[in-house]
């Protein structure tokens, strides 16, 4: 029953941020690596995103700064990890969905609990419908799902 609302949830979510398509460079990187034909040549196109996602990412204040794909890209090898990244976020019930951008299906789920109360609560009076920020915090798992448990949190 609990997995069920949440995949209501899920899925009220994704399709909000459906609503605008919007593509980012990343999505669009791996969209031409999977229309490659060869499979040796689209395996090498997926490695060579790889390498740019991990050679691009730097230390920043709070974690690895990281794009939403390359935290899909890379979730089971950052879990524990701390991070940064940028985006777009609805506040859907006690959690956020941090898409690359309005109208974007790629997206990480947000966990509020550890924000400051005022961070808390400037994500559920501006974000309900959607909102840029950027979020630090530690790569977690959520029903299977990439997530960042939020230690902070700025709307830009």
């Amino acid at each position: 029953m609990k997995n069920s609302v949440y995949i209501t949830l899920l899925t009220a979510g994704m399709a909000a941020l459906a609503a605008t398509p919007a593509w980012s460079a990343d999505d669009m990187e791996l969209l031409k690596c999977r229309a490659i034909q060869d499979a040796s040549t689209r395996l090498a196109c997926y490695d060579g995103y790889v390498e740019k996602s991990m050679a691009r990412a730097s230390e920043a204040p709070g974690g690895q700064a990281l794009s939403v794909a390359e935290l899909k890209v890379d979730g089971a090898a950052l879990r524990g990890k701390d991070v940064v990244t940028d985006g777009f976020m609805m506040v859907m019930g006690e959690q956020g969905i941090l898409a690359e951008a309005r109208g974007s299906m790629t997206s990480v789920f947000v966990a509020f609990a550890k924000l400051p109360r005022e961070q808390r609560l400037a994500a559920f009076q501006n974000c309900s419908t959607g909102c840029s920020v950027s979020v630090a915090g530690k790569v977690t798992d959520f029903l299977g799902n990439t997530a960042i448990d939020a230690t902070s949190l700025t709307l830009k």
